[in-house]
Order: C-alpha cells, then structure tokens, then sequence
C-alpha cells in the first residue's frame, strides 16, 4: 500500500465518529494532499481540534497576545514591553548565531498556553473578521465587549487589518487550509518545510540562561521566509507575513538545567519598513534598516520556507 493513502484510509474510518476528531483528521488530510512532503511542525499539531490547545479566555489573552505583538514589525514598542523579559529576550544580533555562544541567551521560549484551535475553512469562512462586524463577532462566540476578551480580538484585526509593511506579502490565515495555501503561493510552488520551536527534552517553562549548541540556516538563498504568529482570538487565526531579505535558521540550545529546545529563529536583513520605535530597536541599540535584526520564535509560531529535498514523512495527527 502507498504510504500516502494511510491517512486517508484511517481518516475516511474516523468521520462521523466523533467531531473533533473527525475534523482534525480532515486538516491532517488537507496537508498531506497540499504538503506530501513535509512534515507538521508542534505548532500546528497543537491547533488541531484534538490538538494540545487550550480554552481562550481572559486569564491569559493579554499575556498570549502581548508575547506575539512584539514580533509585528508594524507594532510601537510600549514602555510596558521594554520591562517584559518574555518579548526582550527573543531578539539578538546574528554574531549571536554561533556554536557555544551563551551570552543574551536567558529565554522562556514556552508559551502561557496554546491557545484556541483552528476551525475547518467550511465554518471560519461564515463568520465575519472584520472590525466593522465587531458587535457580530463578540455576540458569535458570548465575549462581553468590554472584557480582555474583547479587547484582545479587536486588537487582532486590527493587525490585520493594516497593510503590509514594505517589501514584505502578508495575510491573516482564519483556517489551516488558508494558510498552506498561503504558503504555496507565496513559496512559488517549490517543496516546502514548516518548522517552529520544540522543546526536545527538559523543562522549559521558566526563564533561563541557554547555550547554543548547533545552528542551521534552512531556507534557501534568495527564495525568502514566510511566518506565521498565533493570535489571540476565539479559534486559531496566525498572523503570516512573507518576506524576501529574510533567512530561517533552526537553532539547537541546552539550558543551565539541561533542557534542549531545537528553536526556531529568522534574521532579517532589512528592517527599513518597520515601525522606527519597534522593541527590536530599542533592545538591540539599533536603527531602523541601519543592520539585520535576528529574533527567536515562540512554541506557537510556524516557519514556512522552501527547500529542495525529497523524503516523504507521512502525517498521521488526530
């Protein structure tokens, strides 16, 4: 039998006997028709119905929200972000990206929670995402309009909602089919890869000082990186931008407590079009577009890059 045709098989037995799973098993199914020949990285697995994500509510909304927004290059650093060691410890210089380097290296690269999983396209497309329908949105999933709740999604698609900033393509993915076939196009069609942070042994939920053990660059010159940043919202919706004069790395580190994390991290070469006053700036004592800004990727987040490589590795997630 063709490795290709199990999880179609396991999945055509799985519909209607239960509907979380029967929904993840038809996203799993999307990827291996859309993506034969890679693999679903953590950050995916976990958004699925029967995934690892979590109820989204007000207690970690903020937090879920505040973590991903220093990482929009549109976005104006506040004074509270520059106090907060969980967006500031993300971003580093690319002589940083060496073998045995520990140095600006104290990281909690876990995420407050996994947050909200991803609906089929089918029922994503039937509710509104737009800031005009807000009284629409809040009434659709019960959030009362003056909770975090509330202020977290409108901040959402907001985000969305502005234009890209300069020389990058960027869409707001409400579906993982949206989002692979974002992917594909913006990729040109090659053979694609999705990787994002795992944790690979240890514990990893606290800050800690890491070394880096081993770094690969995984894109290939000139094809650019796209990302993909999970939302706070009341089902998955990431944040995907794709950008040309950005490279994808996969960087090995061990903690003090021996924790091993494979992180995911992007350095871009031009950061002329973001916000003059973004974190990464004022962290890095930087100018806008003056030299590359590098930036580790939390648990919740997807690097889509192209490559040029053969081995299948089937998909089999419910």
């Amino acid at each position: 039998m063709e490795y290709h045709l199990i999880p179609i098989l396991l999945c055509l037995c799985m519909v209607g006997s239960d509907a979380a799973i029967s929904s993840s098993c038809m996203l799993t199914m999307y990827w291996n028709t859309k993506l034969p020949n890679t693999a679903m990285p953590l950050a995916i697995k976990n958004s699925l119905p029967t995934g690892a994500a979590t109820a989204w509510t007000s207690s970690f909304a903020k937090e879920f929200q505040s973590l991903n927004s220093v990482i929009i290059y549109r976005h104006n650093a506040t004074e509270n972000e520059f106090h907060d060691n969980s967006g500031v410890s993300l971003f580093f210089k690319p002589a940083a990206l060496h073998k045995g380097n520990a140095d600006g290296m104290t990281l909690r690269l876990s995420t407050p929670a996994n947050g909200p999983v991803f609906m089929p396209r089918t029922e994503s497309e039937k509710i509104p995402f737009s800031s005009r329908e807000m009284p629409r949105i809040l009434h659709r999933f019960s959030v009362e309009p003056d909770s975090d709740e509330a202020r977290e999604m409108k901040k959402t698609i907001k985000e969305c909602e502005e234009p890209a900033v300069k020389g990058e393509v960027m869409q707001c993915a409400t579906s993982l089919e949206s989002m692979i076939d974002f992917a594909k196009s913006t990729l040109q069609g090659k053979k694609i890869r999705a990787v994002s942070t795992e944790t690979v042994a240890g514990e990893t939920s606290c800050f800690q000082n890491y070394t880096v053990s081993g770094v690969e660059k995984v894109n290939e010159e000139g094809d650019g990186v796209m990302v993909c940043h999970k939302q706070s919202y009341g089902y998955a919706v990431f944040h995907c931008h794709k950008s040309e004069t950005t490279d994808a790395f996969e960087v090995s580190l061990v903690g003090v407590n021996g924790a091993q994390v494979k992180a995911a991290a992007v350095c871009h070469k031009d950061t002329s079009g973001w916000n003059r006053n973004h974190l990464a700036f004022q962290v890095l004592k930087v100018k806008q577009g003056s030299e590359p800004v590098c930036h580790f990727h939390p648990e919740n987040h997807v690097v889509w890059y192209a490559k040029n490589w053969e081995t299948y590795i089937p998909n089999i997630t419910f």
